[in-house]
């Protein structure tokens, strides 16, 4: 009976050779080789499963495909017959599932790393000729565009009663070119060009303690606009919903400033005609980003009807399915455009070749910028809050989440001006009644756009379905009711907020033609 492996690496190819030399002097040493295994590694464009501190591969082998999903030093939690397919969660086994579903969510797996393993079978045994050590020696090698890597594993599983000897094992080979533990994925990762860390969708600007107001603007934009860039091959080939969904943060992060940062910082020559195209491209994403909003709510929507009725939703999910085809080709054409292409060209020019313009703030300090946007943007944000009362209609409280997200973004913008942590509770609470909010707007929107769509599926209609619709639209506007209900309580830590925010955000720039609106 074995106890745990434990493994050993080399940044290096070691020959089995080299191997049984290191141990021979603790006894015979025989190796039998093994078959080569091919495997590809996947992961999310923005390395979910490799933040979460997990390893997703697919193994060739005689018996078929077989997934195993592991933690990132290689030891196995989850193995299952199976293959990716498409790459979503529901193509994967439910045991490798099951624990993604909760980092993966939609997002779809990519092909990261392909590697072969060449095994061998090690024995030990004692002057007694028993048995007292296995050991399995793995050689990996792979490629990729960026770079190749070849490295040995070597895992020592020692007999019960014979730990020692592993450990002595260990010793000898590490004289011999071996390190503990597993080996690093992330190295290989790299070896091919890969940063896994290095993606997120986060704002993260690193902005000089001295740096004026206009530099700031330039870099925020060039960072919302590298985001941009990044997310709209994805988009337009539909490789899943996420990339649409992060390309329109970055429009609307983009709009944001261009409303609440850059008046009076950047030439209103170059704002102007930008604001106007990154409304049009706000607008031309909103039908497919609507109907992926439905699409993906749809299991929820079957989950809260009776059993008997679910299948009845099956007309209006090919109604959907059907319009989201249509949108997509409408998008890839509009990301392909020559509209778009310069758009995306002449923002950069300017935003890297900043050409002279009458621009009143620009060399004002960054920090005084950003008191001064951050604390206008939260007086009107309180102000508006304040005037909610239970009569107030939805539209009112919509406006206040889009008040509330471009406050978000103002101190996500401008965070590594103030000392660390100064924002983050404000960020957090903010976060936390946009949730609320953007429930009680989906449920709105959602129950008025399944009745809608109840309208133009046509007479032919099942009254099954259409029976289903209806009460998918009521369970959305019961939703819709308890979360209007609480808002006062989510609201709270806003409601007397005025003195901290002066407080946090003393200074003003002077007043003048071109100060900022929320």
């Amino acid at each position: 009976m074995t106890i745990t492996t434990t493994w050993l690496h080399a940044a290096q190819p070691i020959a089995p050779e080299t191997v049984i030399d290191a141990l021979r002097p603790q006894g015979a040493v025989a190796t039998t080789p093994g078959p080569t295994l091919r495997r590809q590694f996947f992961d999310s464009v923005d390395w979910r499963l490799f933040k979460a501190g997990f390893a997703l591969s697919e193994e060739a082998g005689a018996g078929g495909p077989a997934l195993v999903l592991s933690d990132l030093s290689g030891g196995e939690a989850v193995r299952a017959q199976g293959a990716i397919g498409e790459g979503f969660l529901s193509d994967l086994p439910e045991t490798v599932a099951t624990p993604l579903r909760p980092v993966l969510k939609v997002r779809r797996l990519l092909p990261r790393l392909s590697e072969t393993v060449a095994t061998q079978a090690v024995t030990l045994r004692n002057e007694d000729e028993k048995l007292i050590l296995r050991a399995q020696l793995l050689a990996l090698r792979g490629n990729g565009a960026d770079g190749a890597f070849a490295v040995t594993l070597l895992g020592l599983s020692p007999l019960r009663g014979y730990e020692k000897a592993a450990r002595r094992a260990a010793g000898a080979l590490g004289a011999a070119g071996f390190a503990a533990g597993g080996g690093d994925l992330g190295q290989r990762f790299a070896a091919v060009g890969h940063a896994p860390g290095a993606y997120s969708r986060k704002i993260r600007l690193d902005l000089a303690p001295g740096a004026t107001a206009a530099e700031a603007a330039r870099a925020l934009h060039l960072s919302l606009l590298d985001s941009i860039d990044r997310n709209v091959e994805g988009a337009a080939a539909r490789i899943d919903t996420g990339f649409l969904h992060e390309l329109r943060v970055a429009v609307r992060r983009t709009r944001s400033a261009l409303d609440l940062v850059d008046p009076g910082v950047l030439p209103a020559a170059v704002t102007a005609p930008a604001r106007a195209e990154f409304r049009w491209l706000g607008r031309a994403t909103n039908e497919m980003r609507d109907l992926d909003v439905y699409l993906l709510a749809l299991p929820g929507f079957r989950a809260g009807l009776p059993e008997r009725l679910r299948p009845a939703l099956d007309p209006y999910e090919a109604h959907l399915t059907k319009a989201a085809a249509t949108a997509a080709r409408r998008l890839a054409r509009t990301l392909r455009s020559a509209r778009f292409l310069a758009l995306q060209r002449d923002w950069r020019a300017a935003l890297e070749s900043p050409a002279p313009g009458d621009a009143p703030h620009a060399d004002a300090p960054a920090r005084r910028l950003a008191d001064d946007r951050i604390s206008a943007a939260f007086t009107k944000f309180v102000k508006k809050g304040r005037k909610i009362d239970p009569d107030s209609p939805a539209e009112r409280l919509h406006a206040l989440r889009a008040h509330g997200k471009r406050l978000r973004y103002l101190l996500e913008f401008f965070r590594s001006l103030y000392p660390p942590e100064a924002l983050g509770a404000l960020i957090d609470d903010l976060k936390g009644l946009q949730d609320h909010l953007g429930a009680f707007q989906d449920a709105t929107v959602q129950s008025d756009a399944i009745l809608d769509h109840a309208a133009t599926m046509g007479p032919a209609t099942a009254p099954e379905t259409l029976l289903a619709m209806g009460m998918v639209a009521e369970a959305l506007a019961a939703r819709q009711h308890a979360a209007r209900a609480g808002f006062h309580a989510a609201f709270g830590p806003f409601a007397a907020g005025a003195p901290t925010i002066r407080a946090l955000f003393p200074h003003r720039l002077e007043a003048g033609p071109a100060r900022a609106h929320a």
